[in-house]
C-alpha cells in the first residue's frame, strides 16, 4: 500500500488531486466566517493556513507552486460555496420573523414595539406576481405589561432590497395598512402587496411611531421568484469578495515563508565568507601562510574539474549544492534568488 501511493505521490495526478482536496478544506472551513466575530476571525486564519500546511506537509518546497496554489484551490472552493449556498436558499420554508425575542418572553420584558409572524406570500413564486407581505405587531404597555392598541401616527412598512449581479441593491418601500380580517386579540396584523418582476431578493419589517418608539424584524432572502442560475450568480458573487481575506492572508504568509528562505540564505552566504577570511591576530604570520598556500596551488597542475565547495543544502531533496549553482545537481529543482 505504502508503495502504491509513493508511486501516486510521484505521478502527475498528484498535485491535481491535492489540490481538489484542498477546496474541500476551505469549503468545510468556510462555513466559520458566517458566524459570530471570533468564529469568523478563525475562519479567515485557519483557511489560508491550511493550503499553505498541508502542501508543505506532503513534501512541496516550490514557492512558485505554492503561489500558483491559491488560483485553483479557491476557484474550485467557491464553486462549491456558491452551489451550498444556493441550494439551502433555495430549500428553505416561508419566513416567521421577528424582532427577536423568544415566544415565552413576558410582555414586561419585550419593547413597546415588537413584531411577530412575518411572512411573505406566496414565498415562492413567479416574476411580475403580486407578493402579500404580512406581519403582527405587538403593542405593550410596560408598566402593566398589557397589550394595548397601536399607537397613533404609526408607520410601518416592508422594506425589500432588489440586488443586482454585482450585489449593489436598490430599496422598494412596502406601506402596510392594518389587516382587519385577521385576530387582533394578542397584537394587530398588517398587511402590504407588491408587484415583484423577477429578481433576487430580500426584506424585513420596519415601524416606529410619533413617540420616537421603533421596532425592527429580522432579513431573509425571499421571495423566491427567479432562476437558479440568478441565485448561483448572487451567491458566487458574495463568496468571491468574502474570499478576499483569506486570499489576502494566503499571500501575506507566502510572502513571509519566501522572506524567511531569503535571509537564511543570506546569513549562509554572510557566514560562508567570514569563514574564508584568515584570522587578524597575527597579521604578518597570516598573510605569508596565504601566500605560500597561493604559490602551491599555481605550482601544482590542474587535472580534472575542481570541486566546488558546499555551500548550501538544496530544500527539495537535501542534497548539497554550492552558491554558483541555479539548479539542484540531484534532483534538478531550480533556486530562486
Amino acid at each position: 500500500m505504502g508503495k502504491m501511493f509513493l508511486k501516486f505521490r510521484q505521478s502527475r495526478y498528484f498535485r491535481p488531486f491535492y489540490l481538489g482536496i484542498l477546496a474541500l478544506v476551505v469549503t468545510g472551513l468556510f462555513a466559520f466566517t458566517g458566524g459570530s466575530q471570533v468564529t469568523a476571525c478563525l475562519g479567515i486564519l485557519l483557511i489560508p493556513t491550511a493550503v499553505l500546511v498541508i502542501p508543505y506537509w506532503l513534501g512541496e518546497r516550490s514557492l512558485k507552486n505554492f503561489s500558483v496554489n491559491a488560483l485553483p484551490v479557491f476557484a474550485i472552493a467557491l464553486v462549491f460555496i456558491a452551489a451550498l449556498q444556493t441550494n439551502a436558499m433555495l430549500n428553505q420554508g416561508p419566513p416567521a420573523l421577528t424582532s427577536g425575542f423568544d415566544s415565552a418572553t413576558a410582555n414586561r420584558d419585550l419593547t413597546t414595539l415588537t413584531f411577530w409572524n412575518g411572512t411573505v406570500d406566496p414565498y415562492r413564486g413567479g416574476a411580475d406576481q403580486t407578493y402579500t407581505f404580512h406581519v403582527r405587531l405587538k403593542a405593550v404597555n410596560l408598566t402593566s405589561g398589557a397589550v394595548v392598541a397601536p399607537p397613533s401616527n404609526l408607520t410601518i412598512s416592508a422594506n425589500v432590497s432588489q440586488y443586482n449581479a454585482l450585489l449593489g441593491s436598490s430599496a422598494i418601500v412596502v406601506p402596510l395598512q392594518m389587516d382587519p380580517s385577521q385576530n387582533a386579540t394578542n397584537g394587530t396584523w398588517y398587511v402590504g402587496e407588491k408587484v415583484l418582476p423577477a429578481s433576487v431578493y430580500g426584506f424585513y419589517f420596519w415601524a416606529n411611531d410619533a413617540a420616537g418608539n421603533v421596532t425592527f424584524s429580522s432579513f431573509v432572502l425571499e421571495p423566491l421568484n427567479s432562476p437558479v442560475e440568478s441565485y448561483y450568480g448572487f451567491w458566487a458573487v458574495y463568496t468571491l469578495f468574502d474570499l478576499i481575506f483569506p486570499v489576502s492572508f494566503y499571500f501575506i504568509i507566502v510572502f513571509m515563508y519566501w522572506y524567511t528562505i531569503r535571509m537564511r540564505k543570506m546569513r549562509e552566504r554572510m557566514v560562508g565568507r567570514a569563514r574564508e577570511e584568515p584570522l587578524d591576530l597575527e597579521k604578518g604570520s597570516a598573510k605569508g601562510k596565504a601566500t605560500e598556500g597561493k604559490e602551491a596551488a599555481a605550482a601544482e597542475p590542474v587535472s580534472g574539474k575542481t570541486k566546488k565547495a558546499a555551500a548550501f543544502t538544496c530544500t527539495n531533496c537535501g542534497a548539497d549544492v554550492s552558491d554558483e549553482d541555479e539548479k539542484c545537481p540531484k534532483c534538478g529543482a531550480v533556486f530562486e534568488d
